[in-house]
């Protein structure tokens, strides 16, 4: 949900929700493998307000497959995965990555 409007300009809403599997007890040395597997689904609604940049070509709905791991050396954790769509409906003309690549390392304290 847009938490900010600027000069009549709001974004679309967006719902996102994800269901996957991984596999936990894989062990290399010190360091956790995850492996794992999510089916993500996204709806965005168009943008509205009088200074939108293009409501007819924004929103979309989507699926994707994506395939990805993590590793844990307690107490550094890092998941990386890709994200391949499935099905792509979007509003409008618009312009869409063939993959979506997600990188993130923490730091458990």
């Amino acid at each position: 949900m847009p938490v900010a409007i600027q000069d009549a300009y709001r974004p679309g809403l967006e719902l996102d929700t994800a269901a996957g599997i991984d596999y936990r007890g894989l062990t290399v040395g010190r360091v956790a493998i995850a492996p794992l597997a999510q089916l993500i689904f996204s709806e965005r609604t168009s943008d509205s307000g009088a200074n939108s940049a293009s409501p007819v070509a924004t929103g979309y709905q989507r699926l994707m497959l994506s395939p990805g791991v993590e590793l844990h050396l307690h107490p550094v954790k890092l998941y990386a995965d890709a994200e391949f769509p499935v099905w792509q409906n979007f509003t409008g003309n618009q312009l869409a990555a063939s993959v979506l690549f997600k990188l993130s390392l923490s730091v458990m304290f």
